[in-house]
Formats: structure tokens, C-alpha cells, sequence
């Protein structure tokens, strides 16, 4: 697996260490998994899902990718000074853009688009801009929980060191329900695993 080729060559803000992390979840997913991939920015997060599922001989598996890929709200261009056209530029040279399908919108947008119960991975990642961390992670978290299958994770990332403290005590608010399990939990990345229930009783994990 050439993790240590996509660290260097894509931009990103997450660790190398959760770069193996993701790679190691995709290793989970069933042969036609769908991860859903939010704020992804350059691509960093999505190559690095997108070509796992290559290394792990995931046939079916897809990633949808979600981000608005604005970085300068009051350009006149702001998809054009934004990050998709390097985002797709990554998927291109890493040969996985057959397996992501990139959509350019919020994720208000995306919870139309999106079955309840679709999903067997969700990748998050606090964004930059972020005015609040309660405000950048609501939204997305509350989406996560509602098209994650049964025996899917939940993956929200903080790369950012000085918000650690405070993404860990937002991250637990949102994660109130007896559905969900930490089952990692590190400063900057926490692992959430649908355990969901029906009549008081674990429902068998969804293949």
C-alpha cells in the first residue's frame, strides 16, 4: 500500500497515522461498501479510502466525496480558486477517480441525496473555516447517523492540535444515542461504530 507515496504527494491535514487508520477501515468494508467522505478537501482523505479499496481488492466498493471546495467565499471564481479541480487532479494521478464520485455542494445539500441506512463508512473532517466546532460538526455528525448501516463506523478527524481539547468534548455531545460506540479514541481521530438496536436488542451487523 503506498500510503507513505499519497502523504507526500497529496495535501492534507490529516496524519500519517490516520491515513492508516482509514486504510485499515476500508480493509473492513464488504466487497461493495460505500464510504462517505466529507470535507475532503485536495483529496487527501479520499485517495488515500479509494486506493485502499484497490490494495484490499474491494471490487464494488465506491467513495462519495463531499465538500464545497471553497476557500474564498468572496472570489468571483470560488470553484475555480477552490480545491476541485486539485482534488480531481489527485484522483486522476493516483488512477482511483473511477471509484470516487465528487459532488460540489454542502452537506444540507448531500442528506437529500442519500438513503437512511446507505453508508458503511463516514469519514469527517473538522473543516478549516470553521466558525464554531459545534457549528462545522453537528450537521455533518447528525448525517452520519442517519445513513450509517448497522456495524458501520463513524470517523471524525482534528488534526488540528490546539482544537483537540474541544473537539473531544463536541464530539461526545453528538454521540448521545446507546447506537453508538467509541472503539478508538485519539486526540486528533474517534471511531464510532453503529451498534443499532431494535426491541432492546442488537440487530445483526448488515453485509
Amino acid at each position: 500500500m503506498e500510503l507513505d507515496a499519497i502523504f507526500r504527494m497529496v495535501s492534507g491535514r490529516l496524519s500519517i497515522s490516520t491515513c492508516h487508520l482509514l486504510s485499515d477501515l476500508v480493509e473492513e468494508l464488504p466487497d461493495a461498501g460505500v464510504v462517505l467522505d466529507l470535507f475532503c478537501n485536495e483529496g487527501l482523505s479520499t485517495v488515500v479510502l479509494a486506493s485502499s479499496m484497490d490494495y484490499y481488492g474491494k471490487s464494488q466498493a465506491s467513495v462519495i466525496a463531499v465538500d464545497t471546495h471553497v476557500t474564498n467565499p468572496r472570489s468571483d471564481t470560488p470553484h475555480e480558486d477552490g480545491t476541485i479541480m486539485k482534488h480531481l487532479k489527485n484522483l486522476r494521478s493516483f488512477r482511483v477517480l473511477h471509484r470516487v464520485t465528487p459532488i460540489v455542494t454542502s452537506v444540507s445539500f448531500i442528506s437529500k441525496l442519500l438513503n437512511k441506512r446507505s453508508v458503511n463508512l463516514v469519514v469527517v473532517q473538522v473543516p478549516v473555516n470553521s466558525a464554531t466546532m459545534m457549528d462545522s460538526l453537528m450537521p455533518e455528525i447528525q448525517l452520519g447517523q442517519e445513513v450509517i448501516r448497522n456495524g458501520g463506523k463513524i470517523v471524525v478527524c482534528c488534526p488540528i492540535q490546539t482544537m483537540q481539547q474541544a473537539f473531544e468534548e463536541n464530539v461526545s455531545r453528538c454521540f448521545i444515542s446507546k447506537d453508538f460506540s467509541l472503539v478508538v479514541n485519539r486526540p486528533e481521530v474517534k471511531v464510532y461504530e453503529c451498534v443499532g438496536k431494535k426491541n432492546g436488542n442488537k440487530v445483526d451487523k448488515e453485509e
